[in-house]
């Protein structure tokens, strides 16, 4: 019987290795020796190894690479017919396909429990974890890091008196004895043959396939290149061949693999058993080889895929049959075979990850298992994304609306990062949908805030309420402060900030109209955060740019305008419609005491004003603007009386009104005390009657509108 060669690989002192190495000399190991070899020139154990008679080798990582190095051990083990590997402190990581090379004859030593606690520092790692018994693990190797078929572990206990050291040195000891009667065990249950280098001769290293079929472009015959020069062959098929050939790469097509040419006018490429198996095979899988064997499949271990771009085509209003050509499959299917098998197979699906993939390879000669987690996650949140811009699309184009009580499938793009959320303490940004733009231009001034654009709903809200008007709405957190028509943006203005001229200090503007010179130069004597108009005289956004250069000027321009109102919170998302309340009719309502059909401007104002206003709202409107405004309180006799205050005198013979019922005539009171004529509000309540009555013995006109605009 053949006497099986091994061959030992260090880093370090080699204590392991020393004690097989003195176990083959004294017999307790029937084993040989054919070399030690080290990645480093200055490691201790060799010269232990060569005082102990040993043949000793250094391969160099550092100074080669990876692949070189690997190439110079592989041929050691050819030259000195090395039967097993025996690593025994050889802090490199063996790339897959050098595990491949010679699998099933790799085997380690580890200084902890597998699967628990991996990596280089197993030891410390428990110690960290405060584990109260951690151990030894001999293990063969297979491609993933610390993984593989068990052959034998080995518990320590951790002793309340242990210290790091002390327990390093009894995992040590325990090591040098359990390698010695594993390996013994093992070699006596795999025999060799002593012809087996003549009946098996060495593998050569199957090269690495990069698949790459890509829409966008951009940096991939860089990628490619890169690829290339870390030993992969690429392969792809139509524009992406030609594109990376005219770079001057060297490609592979993919016909030459499968055998079949692009079908279907080319709807059909990589969809094939040979392009999906390479993909999805699993390395060291029995099945899985046999059928690779079998079918002579090729391993792909990278596929780079980028998408047709559907939204880009939905944007530009293409019809529906080409609408739904730029539906990807196949390369959503690559994606998908490679992200579910990221234990072997890297995905890149985003151009701004080429050049970290290259530096990955650089840096390491191989992609590390978290590095091809983080890719095949990035891919599965992609492919969900552009399936759901598909819907999303054709929705649109087949005039399907969505309703509220439908699942929903929300996929959001980044607009804007912002520098923090309503805190410093927060992050955040601006997301959209898909195939949606922002309502609105910035011109000049600052980048807009979270805050900002917290407020910036209100007033995109106030400026569609009052589009039939030349009107200013003036919104400070979330709620308006000041609101009026007028004849000129500058008569809106001026009557809007005479409302709250407290609150309006560092709030937001929003007109109706085009802002004229006079106005612009009336706005920049108060502190404001942002002034939006659907358009600008010429010259004004310039003279506000110059003026006040932190001030946001935008342009409000038609754009997202959800159907849908989504609001996260700690309970999950609430889902509601998100429209316009109708606008009361005197014809559908109902009048309270005398009717005031002279008022009705007044009172329509009032109502716009208190509907995007934050509940509890109260608002009073005197000759087209808002006189006093109260928003955002607990109760509605608050609301009443901090509206009242800030009107002052202007609450005589203004109108009022409410976002929802008066539970109780006390607000009414509030109002004839003031001097308030007339009243809208929507009813609703179990004392209306009361309500009704008390409005009508003070002389108070109210008007029942019978629709609630709560805004919270």
């Amino acid at each position: 019987m053949h006497i099986p060669r091994i061959a030992i690989l260090i880093s370090g002192t080699g204590t392991n290795m020393e004690a097989l190495l003195k176990a083959t000399i004294t017999g307790e190991l029937p084993a040989e020796v054919s070399f030690v070899g080290s990645d480093r020139l200055d490691a201790k154990g060799l010269a232990t190894a060569a005082a102990l008679g040993a043949q000793t080798r250094v391969f160099f990582y550092k100074r080669e690479g990876r692949e070189a190095a690997e190439e110079a051990i592989a041929k050691a083990i050819e030259e000195t017919r090395s039967d097993w590997i025996v690593l025994a402190g050889f802090m490199k990581v063996l790339s897959p396909k050098f595990v491949r090379r010679f699998k099933g004859r790799i085997i380690n030593i580890h200084p902890a429990l597998l699967p628990l606690f991996p990596g280089a520092h197993g030891i410390r790692d428990a110690w960290n974890a405060g584990a109260c018994e951690t151990g030894v693990t001999v293990h063969l190797v297979d491609e993933e890091v610390d993984h593989g078929p068990i052959l034998a572990q080995r518990s320590v206990k951790r002793e309340p008196h242990d210290t790091l050291e002390t327990l390093e040195a009894k995992i040590h000891a325990v090591e040098h004895v359990i390698y010695k009667e594993t390996l013994k065990k093992f070699l006596a249950e795999h025999p060799v043959s002593i012809n087996q280098w003549e009946e098996k001769p060495m593998e050569k290293f199957e090269t690495r396939k990069a698949l790459i079929s890509v829409w966008d472009k951009t940096g991939v015959v860089e990628l490619a290149k890169g690829l290339a020069a870390h030993g992969y062959e690429i392969v792809s098929s139509s524009g992406t061949a030609k594109h990376l050939e005219e770079g001057g790469v060297k490609v592979t097509e993919v016909v030459d693999l499968t055998g079949v040419p692009a079908i279907l006018g080319g709807r059909v490429k990589t969809l094939h058993p040979t392009i999906m198996g390479g993909i999805l095979a699993r390395r060291g899988l029995a099945q899985d080889e046999a059928d690779r064997e079998k079918f002579g499949i090729p391993l792909i271990d990278v596929v780079v895929c980028t998408l047709y771009p559907f939204e880009e085509t939905a944007k530009s209003g293409a019809e529906l049959d080409k609408l739904i050509e730029k539906i990807d499959i196949g390369g959503v299917s690559l994606i998908r075979a490679a992200a579910k098998n990221y234990f072997h197979v890297a995905v890149v699906t985003e151009t701004a990850d080429y050049a970290r993939v290259l530096d990955e390879l650089d840096k390491k000669q191989e992609f590390t298992l978290e590095f091809k987690q983080e890719l095949a996650l990035k891919a599965f949140k992609n492919t969900a994304s552009y399936d759901s811009v598909i819907y999303r699309g054709l929705c649109r184009e087949l005039g399907v609306g969505e309703e509220v009580m439908e699942e929903k499938i929300l996929p959001l793009r980044v607009e804007q990062k912002l520098r923090y959320g309503e805190n410093p303490h927060q992050r955040a940004g601006l997301f959209l949908p898909p195939l949606e733009k922002r309502p609105f231009e910035q011109l000049s001034g600052k980048e807009l805030s979270y805050n900002n654009l917290l407020d910036l709903d209100t007033l995109l809200r106030g400026c569609s309420v009052f589009q039939d008007m030349c009107a200013c709405t003036i919104v400070k957190h979330t709620t308006p402060c000041g609101a009026a028509c007028g004849a000129t943006p500058l008569e809106a203005f001026e009557k809007a900030l005479a409302c709250d001229p407290v609150s309006a200090f560092g709030g937001i503007i929003g007109i109706t109209r085009k802002v004229d010179l006079e106005t612009a130069k009336k706005i920049t004597e108060t502190f404001f955060e942002i002034l939006a108009a659907p358009d600008f005289e010429e010259g004004v956004a310039e003279y506000m740019k110059e003026k006040k250069p932190n001030l946001r000027v935008l342009k409000l321009v038609p754009g997202y305008a959800p159907t849908l109102q989504f609001t996260g919170n700690r309970c999950g998302f609430l889902v509601q419609e998100d429209k316009l309340p109708k606008l009361p009719q005197e014809t559908e309502g109902k009048w309270h005491g005398t009717p005031r059909p002279d008022l009705w401007e007044d009172i329509i104002f009032a109502w716009k004003t208190a509907a995007i206003t934050k509940s509890n709202a109260i608002v009073l409107v005197k000759d087209g603007a808002a006189v006093g405004i109260g928003g955002g309180f607990t109760n509605r006799v608050d609301a009443a009386e901090y509206a009242i205050r800030l009107a002052k005198d202007k609450a005589k013979g203004a109108v009022m009104a409410s976002d929802a019922f008066f539970p109780f005539p006390d607000s009414i009171e509030l109002a004839h005390r003031a001097g308030v004529v007339a009243v809208i509000e929507p009813g609703g309540s179990i004392r209306d009657s009361q309500v009704f009555q008390r409005a009508e013995e003070l002389g108070i006109s109210l008007f029942e509108g019978g629709t609630r605009t709560f805004r919270h």
